[in-house]
Parts: C-alpha cells; structure tokens; sequence
C-alpha cells in the first residue's frame, strides 16, 4: 500500500462516518420535533385525574413513549457527535483489519 492509497481510504472512511453521523443527526431531529407531541398528549393523560382504565393506560403509553423517544435521541446526538469526529475507532469500525482479512483467505484456502 501506497501513500496516496491509505490517503484515499481515510479520506472514503471519513465520507463514510461523516454522511452516517448526518444521518443519525437527521434522525434526532425527527424525534425531536415529535417530542412536543408525546409530551402533550402525557401531560393531558397526567392531568385529567380521572381513573378510567383507558386513561391510565394512555398515560403510561406516554409515559414510555416520551422517554424512549428522549433516550433514543440522545444516543443518536452522542452517535452523530462520536461518527463525525472519527478517530482510529471510528476508522476501525469501517475498515477491515488486514491480518484478519489475510486469516481469512488462508482458512478459505484451507478448506478448498
């Protein structure tokens, strides 16, 4: 491998991690502009009072929407910020290890 080839493989890793963490970052905001949603319909379930089996049920339907849409969001924003940064983790997530590729053409090798 030449200098310009590992140039180029960076320069396509970081393509690559730059354009999913835009994706997760897409993602997020989707959720976030769904947010103000679930916690209306939460806070007017919470605050009717009322113990009709569907309300409570509507209310904790909310309840576990709003959070899991909150946590989904922040792992998306903590995703998006860790993808556009890169580094040597990010670059081994998209790329192959060469002594693992090279192990695995020889057992491929092997069993011909």
């Amino acid at each position: 491998m030449d200098a310009d080839e590992v140039l180029k493989r960076k320069d396509v890793i970081l393509i690559a991690s730059r354009t999913l963490a835009l994706l997760f970052l897409a993602w997020a905001l989707v959720d976030l502009a769904a947010l103000p949603e679930h916690l209306f319909s939460l806070v007017r379930y919470r605050m009717q009072g009322t113990r009709v089996p569907w309300d409570v049920y509507m209310s904790r339907l909310y309840l576990i929407a709003t959070i899991s849409v909150a946590l989904r969001m922040i792992a998306l924003f903590a995703a998006a910020e860790w993808l556009w940064r890169g580094g040597p983790k990010v670059e081994s997530l998209f790329s192959r290890s060469s002594s693992r590729g090279h192990e695995m053409s020889q057992s491929r090798e092997i069993s011909s």
